[in-house]
């Protein structure tokens, strides 16, 4: 029988050393695995955080902002998401003197756009690697972001609701005279005219003006990235100021905005039914005993209050006057009534939407939005796509049998009829929810302000409430609505919109 040798000492010192060495390669395999995968996981934690950061970066592009406002932002923003010791630098288009280190001309664009660039470093600490002198690993990445540059149409209510009253269908209080206090610069802010409320209206858009948006600077000449358009609405809707960056040019319109005038009554305002006869727009009218002989001035507000009667409707007096005229010749004229509406919301939303799709002025990166601000529910809209006209409207208005007054409602806010299918029913708040639809679906975000009494929650108009309310309950989420009356209100409301549009990225 055959004995086999019995390994000696030496063999078995060779083993142990094989053994050895291949525990420790084992070791070291394992050990870079779990430092290399936890690098991996970092560098992924790093890519989304820059991503972020590059967007918040772009999002500090503002008017007076400096290069270390965008670098601090970027690097805050890296530690709120947990990166390890980082920095940053960011670059973007700027020339300006004091960005030379931050400037890249290559993101440079016509027009211009909210481009930032960051790139972030972070070190990763090493877990065995550390065994061999390598305590942390470099790791960085590279994003570019883009904030909005902003397309804003302010769409103001100008209607004559917009100035003081006594009751429902006003006075003769020259403050009630749009034509008056047009003119006549009674607020202690310097802002012209003295119209009350539109004149809180105004002071707040020109708030939002001079800090929601980024505009040229006619002082430095450096050039804006958002610009502001406005239309105004009453019977008709205009589009008063076409989209431009020019800051000046904007704060100028929105100074010189007035409350809708309209004519004087072709008739005194005492005159009998059969001298009473029709405006030539065949809308509502200032009523004067006597035709002004003096331009408005803060020293003769006691000739207008002595002269001014208040707003007429003829067709209303016509219709429901003594005169000889037929029950024909009444029904027609009552027919007309609804054209002294002038509360046309949907032709306002419809006017900003067709400025912003205008071929001219088309910025296809820009987030658009529609600031809509008004003092009551729709009252009026018409069937013809025209904005002004001297010629015969067919106004979106219910069946009398259905109407509620003269206002061109149905009553019923919540209930939707078709223009096609239901034309005796659909009424001018069809209209501009149809008119917030379309705009909605051409991606645009629709901030609503009712504004006066009329929308106070309290004591308002339910349908009115509902109107401005429709913006926040959209199905596509790019809607909201707020409710204010004093110009301190109407600030807050601006500022609140400037703070949440700042905040979007391009569509």
């Amino acid at each position: 029988m055959e004995l086999k040798n019995k390994p000696n000492s030496k063999e078995k010192g060779q083993v142990l050393v094989m053994y050895v060495i291949m525990l420790l390669v084992l070791v070291a395999i394992i050990g870079l695995t779990i430092d290399v995968g936890y690098m991996y996981v970092s560098y992924a934690r790093l890519r989304r955080a820059v991503d972020a950061a590059a967007l918040d970066a772009s999002n500090q592009i503002k008017e007076g902002y400096t290069g270390q406002d965008l670098e601090n932002a970027a690097e805050q923003f890296l530690r709120l998401n947990d990166v390890i010791d980082p920095s940053a630098t960011v670059h973007f288009c700027n020339a300006a003197a004091g960005f030379e280190e931050y400037h890249d001309p290559s993101m440079c664009t016509t027009p211009p756009r909210k481009l930032v660039s960051v790139t972030a470093t972070s070190q990763v600490p090493t877990f065995f690697m550390g065994v061999l002198g390598f305590n942390s690993m470099s790791i960085s990445a590279s994003a570019e972001s883009e904030a909005a540059s902003v397309d804003v149409i302010l769409v103001i209510d100008i209607s004559a609701s917009q100035v003081e009253r006594e009751g429902p269908g006003g006075g003769g209080e020259a403050r009630e005279d749009p034509y008056w206090c047009n003119t006549v610069n009674l607020g202690d802010s310097g802002m012209p005219g003295g119209c009350m409320p539109f004149e809180s209206v105004k002071n707040a858009a020109y708030s939002f003006v001079e800090n929601g948006v980024y505009l040229d600077d006619p002082i430095t000449g450096e050039l804006g990235y958002d610009r502001v358009g406005i239309v105004t609405f009453s019977r008709f809707a205009e589009s008063y100021l076409e989209l431009t960056s020019d800051k000046e040019e904007i704060l100028d319109s929105i100074e010189a905005l007035g409350v809708d005038e309209l004519e004087i009554c072709p008739y005194p305002a005492d005159a009998l039914d059969d001298e009473v006869v029709m405006a030539s727009l065949g809308s509502r009218c200032r009523a004067y005993t006597e035709t002004p002989s003096a331009a408005p001035t803060e020293d003769n507000e006691g000739y207008y209050n002595d002269i001014f009667s208040g707003m007429q409707c003829p067709q209303l007096i016509l219709a429901n006057g003594d005169s000889g005229l037929s029950t024909a010749e009444r029904d027609a004229y009552a027919a007309l009534i609804p054209n002294c509406n002038n509360t046309n919301s949907g032709a306002g939303l419809l006017a900003a939407r067709d400025m912003l799709l205008d071929e001219t002025l088309f910025r296809d990166e820009s987030t658009w939005v529609v600031i809509f601000l008004t003092d009551g529910g729709a009252s009026l809209g018409y069937l013809e796509t025209l904005y002004s006209t001297t010629g015969s409207l067919t106004p979106y208005c219910p069946d009398p049998a259905f109407a509620t007054g003269h206002n061109c409602r149905d009553g019923a806010p919540l209930v939707r009829h078709n223009p096609l299918t239901q034309p005796l029913l659909y009424d001018a708040d069809d209209y501009a929810r149809d008119a917030m639809d379309n705009l909605f679906g051409n991606q645009v975000y629709l901030f609503t302000i009712g504004q006066g009494t009329r929308l106070n929650p309290d004591t308002g108009e339910a349908e009115s409430r509902a109107l401005v309310s429709y913006a926040e309950g959209h199905e596509s989420k790019n809607g909201a609505s707020y409710f204010g009356s004093t110009e301190a209100e109407l600030r807050e409301i601006f500022l609140k919109i400037a703070n949440r549009i700042s905040t979007r990225i391009t569509r």
